[in-house]
């Protein structure tokens, strides 16, 4: 059996998961336990449980896009000080979800 298609892997070390589902699995006696914003789902792929929202999220790419973020903001401030320059922006493709 084939594994998996773990998604497309980008220069920036984060996997894009575009028409892909999570798949999630939770113990009913961990989510009484735990609750439902606890840490007790279980995202195939991954190792450990996770909050539901980090379970079904993508937290490598967030981080790249914050990341880019900042450095834009950076370079912004740094044009600024010289006196303008074009703003450019590297967003685009991981906005188009």
């Amino acid at each position: 059996m084939a594994a998996a298609p773990q998604g497309d892997r980008q220069r920036e070390g984060h996997h894009l998961y575009d028409g892909k589902v999570p798949i999630v699995a939770v113990g009913l006696n961990n989510l009484r336990e735990h609750g439902p914003t606890g840490p007790e789902f279980y995202r195939f792929g991954r190792n450990r449980p996770q909050p539901l929202l980090e379970a079904i999220g993508n937290p490598r790419r967030d981080a790249t896009a914050s990341r880019e973020l900042e450095e834009g903001r950076v370079q912004q401030e740094e044009s600024g000080r010289r006196g303008g320059g074009r703003r450019r922006t590297t967003l685009a493709p991981l906005m188009n979800e």
